[in-house]
């Protein structure tokens, strides 16, 4: 399990094709925030065609974050 400090999860985002709900770990700055969760290994061959499906560019942007492993 990690932290992504300064974050809160939020499901503010919405799919146009089935009008389901999409969520976020949206930047507050606020160091009380904190969303917990899992991080997962991809392998690079599987990058794209993730990134085409997720809609990279068309409502999410790539970013990299520094997380803390819960101990």
């Amino acid at each position: 399990m990690f932290t992504l400090v300064e974050h809160a999860l939020r499901f503010h985002k919405w799919s146009r094709k089935d009008k389901s709900a999409k969520c976020d770990a949206l930047f507050t700055g606020n160091s009380e925030d904190v969303v917990i969760g899992a991080l997962f290994e991809i392998p690079s061959s599987e990058k794209g065609p993730l990134d085409r499906a997720e809609g990279l560019g068309f409502g999410y942007e790539e970013k990299r974050e520094p997380v803390n492993q819960i101990v």
